[in-house]
């Protein structure tokens, strides 16, 4: 028997009010800021839908079951009535339905289309929107975590307009805000401090809404709850500025801590009390010592940049601090670019079931993948003006940003006080130079006031500058490690940048180790050549061209007239972005294969195998005089593609070499000398298998070290000595200062290391 139509009427009225009103529940929780009167009829709401669902569901079973013995009960009104007891009219009977009712069909339309996702917790976020590559990891809107506050939104916006988390940042929120220990590894540029920084404070946050007896005492009293350890001043003044940020947001109050400065107003701060303390390990220890700051309220220890503080000589520093704090559930995060095997011991000893962040081993390529590698071979005595060249090329003279990283103090200073990174504008830093004056330089580069900053590695861990367009190492680093942090100054946040090597023949062995090791392709390259240097100057010019006033335009309008009716328009005006940006002569080249000046490199190319050298030189001679073969081409390169190879001539003989190639009838066919515009790829040298490399490596470093801390000593013939001169078999007396030994066989040695 079929169900009468009352009775089907009124179970379709009942399930389409039933999902009517669960639109209206979700839309409301979706919508927080809704009218108050909304908020308070949705529970009301809410347990009618509940209980109407109920009815209807009991009323289709049993009607149900009446279908199947055959027999129809009929509808009352009464029932009918209480299957219609959510209906518009009976929500019209107070203003707060009123609301809900029109609120729940303007929301239950939009959510047909596309609604703003309910926000939920950082692991419920995770966990849904997992991906099996680290490749298709997107960055998490904030405005979909429920455990970030409003408060740490609104000051990161406000701060550097950070509205979601990169990868690193958002898998460590979800195990640092519950007071896990981590172990955060990514690559530099990243965004490790926030990793570390947002979750922390918010975690405190929570503890002081919560109204935590103990944890509210704590912060009234002001003593530290965090201790946060970097391996240079640099560093943790970069790191203050981030816990500053969030911390003034939920009036937390924090202080830096480092050496070079005076020791008493750090402690007149520290008697006024700070809850969270950024600080160099020597620094902190000091106070440590001398009872100066109390750690008995200490909730969460970072170490930032870990293998730097253990490889810079801090570990026993770090040991210490860890050992001075009184609680034993003292969080600990720890975080780093690079993690050798060593730290797994601090880690062993000091953590309690850490959870790694391990999302650089993700990939082969260790460095940011929005790292351009190139290295280019120059000779010493070419390197500071081909430098300069690159600078301009590669990052412009008036708007780009350079940072370039020398081994020893000695040249950092000789390479700022080059012309050109002279004109640039060029800062230094290093170990030698005072506190307050590196501020000065960190925040003159910062703005923009210093183009190019020349720096040891004191610069090269953790710093972020904003837009560093090119990173320049005068020569490869000895460590793997070194480089990752060197040429992860720039590429950062997403932007793109360039890493540059300059390298010698003795050097070439640390780029093969460096393109092994890392997985990273590194293009050799050639010095700029003048047309790129002038193409470069244009652009600036371009920009710099918007700077200018219009009332001082209108000034040379008469005088560019004039110019133009002289020169015609493109030459005056040519003439006048070159004379802006200082080309008024010539620009000298230099030759893509050796860098030197006045030559040029060219390219010979066949159509037929060139397996050698020697049969480059056969196929000139064919064509040149035996005299500009034998005594004016150098440098003989074969090229990968092995029907080329490149050679450098002298500049005033590429006319008369050009003029001849250019003579119908005298190349044969398939043979072609051309000028190349860049440098092509050539063929690895023979003989330099990674064995070899090895240990051309561990020589290189063992000799450094020896410099350094004047180890070595005289030979048979006095030989080379140490810091203080050595002390040779023949004779020879220890020698002074100066590393001149006394008597016939007196040693040689250095003063000082180059740090």
């Amino acid at each position: 028997m079929t169900v009468s139509k009352p009775e089907k009427s009124a179970k379709a009225d009942g399930v389409k009010k039933v999902k009517k009103v669960k639109k209206v529940k979700t839309a409301t929780a979706e919508q927080p800021a809704a009218a108050s009167t909304v908020a308070a009829a949705a529970p009301v709401v809410a347990a009618t839908t509940t209980s109407e669902g109920a009815a209807v569901a009991k009323k289709a079973k049993k009607t149900k079951k009446d279908n199947k013995t055959g027999v129809a009960k009929p509808t009352t009104p009464a029932a009918e009535k209480s299957e219609d007891s959510t209906t518009v009219d009976d929500q019209n009977k107070s203003a707060a339905s009123g609301a809900v009712s029109s609120t729940s069909t303007k929301v239950a339309s939009t959510s047909a289309g596309s609604s703003p996702a309910e926000p939920q917790t950082m692991a419920a976020f995770l966990l849904k929107n997992r991906v099996a590559n680290a490749q298709d990891f997107q960055p998490v809107p904030m405005d979909n975590i429920s455990d970030i506050s409003n408060k740490s939104k609104k000051a990161l916006n406000e701060y550097k307009s950070i509205t979601s988390l990169f990868e690193i940042q958002a898998r460590v929120f979800e195990h640092a805000v519950a007071g896990k220990d981590v172990v955060g590894k990514a690559k530099t540029g990243c965004g490790k401090t926030l990793a570390f920084c947002l979750p922390v404070v918010e975690r405190f946050a929570k503890l002081l809404e919560s109204q935590d007896g103990e944890f509210t005492k704590a912060v009234s009293r002001k003593k530290p709850l965090v201790i946060t350890l970097a391996p240079t001043r640099e560093l943790a003044k970069q790191i203050i500025r981030d816990f500053e940020v969030l911390g003034n947001a939920h009036n937390f109050s924090s202080e830096c801590l480092y050496g070079g400065v005076q020791f008493g107003p750090q402690c007149q701060v520290l008697r006024e009390g700070r809850q969270i303390i950024v600080a160099t390990p020597g620094r902190l220890l000091d106070h440590i010592q001398r009872q100066t700051i109390d750690l008995s309220e200490v909730r969460a220890l970072v170490l930032d940049e870990a293998d730097e503080m253990l490889s810079m000589g801090f570990q026993e520093d770090v040991d210490s601090v860890i050992n001075a704090l009184p609680r034993k559930d003292v969080q600990k995060l720890l975080f780093s670019a690079t993690l050798p095997h060593w730290v797994n011991d601090l880690v062993q000893k000091k953590m309690t079931d850490p959870q790694w962040v391990d999302i650089a081993s993700k990939d082969d390529n260790s460095t940011n993948k929005n790292i351009s590698h190139k290295c280019i071979f120059c000779p010493p005595q070419f390197k500071a003006d081909t430098l300069g060249d690159f600078v301009k090329v590669h990052a412009g003279a008036l708007f780009g940003k350079t940072v370039i990283f020398c081994d020893s103090k000695k040249e950092v200073n000789e390479l700022a006080q080059h012309e050109k990174l002279v004109q640039l504008g060029a800062g230094v830093l290093h170990g030698d130079v005072q506190q307050n004056q590196r501020e000065v330089v960190m925040e003159n580069f910062r703005t923009g006031k210093i183009k190019v900053l020349v720096a040891t590695d004191v610069a090269a861990r953790g710093l972020d500058v904003p837009c560093v367009d090119l990173v320049i190492n005068t020569r490869p680093p000895q460590d793997v490690e070194s480089y990752v942090h060197r040429s992860g100054r720039t590429g950062r946040a997403g932007n793109s940048g360039v890493s540059i090597i300059f390298y010698s023949r003795s050097d070439e062995y640390m780029i093969r180790i460096l393109k092994r090791k890392l997985g990273i392709e590194m293009q050799r390259v050639g010095p700029p050549q003048p047309f790129d240097i002038v193409k470069s100057a244009a652009k600036d010019s371009t920009r710099f061209l918007d700077s200018i006033h219009q009332d001082n335009v209108e000034a040379f309008l008469d005088q560019a007239k004039q110019m133009i009716e002289e020169r015609g328009a493109e030459q005056a005006l040519a003439a006048a972005m070159a004379g802006l940006t200082g080309y008024t002569k010539r620009v000298q080249g230099r030759s893509l294969l050796s860098s030197f000046q006045d030559c040029t490199c060219l390219k010979l190319t066949s159509n037929k195998p060139i397996e050698a050298t020697s049969k480059g030189f056969f196929l000139l001679r064919q064509f040149f005089d035996k005299s500009l073969t034998e005594d004016k081409i150098k440098g003989m390169t074969l090229c990968a593609d092995n029907y080329s190879c490149i050679f450098d001539v002298p500049s005033d003989q590429v006319d008369a070499m050009m003029a001849i190639v250019q003579t119908p009838g005298v190349l044969w066919d398939g043979i072609e000398i051309t000028i190349p515009r860049e440098l092509p790829e050539l063929q690895e040298r023979d003989g330099n298998s990674w064995q070899n490399d090895e240990q051309a490596h561990k020589d290189r470093k063992k000799m450094l070290w020896e410099r350094r801390t004047g180890k070595g000593g005289g030979g048979k013939g006095g030989g080379k000595g140490g810091d203080h001169g050595g002390k040779g078999k023949g004779g020879g007396k220890k020698g002074g200062f100066t590393g001149r030994g006394g008597g016939s066989a007196g040693g040689k040695g250095q003063r000082s290391g180059p740090y």
